[in-house]
């Protein structure tokens, strides 16, 4: 189990998922925590680090395309599902370590918020963004089309500001939705669950 954790983290340290770590560490040099209070930090955290999500998750599924065939061998005797499960793992993971750097950078800085709070839903926006991109990624076999339905989500979510998807909207946050994290939470157990479904069965296609 623990090979299976090692083998699949050194197999997502692709270009993209090194691009979503220059993306958040890039985010200090572009807004300025100084002093903000939290309506401020919360409209960074839910409109910014979240884009990390589509970043690291779109591709998950399709790393094996990139591999020498003895490292697929690595992995056939156990269930494709399940190596999905694992990357999901490390990606949520990474999310929980990049993100907690950046508010307890903020934090530093003199900025007031409720660290949990800003924590925690930023990491449910970043996965509902991913997990719809993934799945989309997988439904097309084009990683370039899930790129493109999820940023056009997510612009969609910021026009609107939630006139189309209400209590589900993506910047709940912001605008203090009752329930509005725990009802994205919903969603993004179900893509998970869609997403492992839709690899099994391209599996067993092939």
């Amino acid at each position: 189990m623990l090979g299976l954790i090692k083998y699949n983290l050194k197999l997502i340290m692709i270009p993209s998922y090194v691009m979503g770590w220059f993306f958040l560490l890039c985010v200090p040099f572009v807004f300025s925590f100084n002093w903000l209070i939290e309506p401020e930090m919360t409209r960074i955290t839910e409109s910014v680090f979240i884009l990390v999500g589509i970043i690291w998750c779109c591709s998950l599924a399709n790393h094996e395309k990139s591999v020498p065939i003895k490292d697929l061998v690595f992995q056939m005797p156990v269930k494709q599902s399940f190596i999905l499960v694992i990357r999901m793992f490390i990606i949520l993971v990474s999310m929980i370590i990049g993100f907690s750097l950046l508010l307890i950078l903020a934090k530093v800085q003199g900025a007031s918020f409720n660290f949990f709070k800003l924590l925690s839903g930023s990491i449910v926006g970043a996965l509902t963004l991913g997990l719809l991109s993934l799945m989309i990624a997988q439904l097309t076999n084009e990683i370039a089309i899930g790129y493109i339905v999820s940023f056009a989500y997510y612009y969609m979510e910021l026009t609107t500001k939630g006139a189309v998807t209400r209590y589900f909207y993506l910047f709940g946050l912001i605008y203090e939705i009752l329930y509005n994290k725990l009802l994205l939470l919903g969603v993004c157990l179900v893509l998970a669950v869609l997403n492992g479904f839709i690899l099994n069965k391209k599996i067993e296609g092939q």
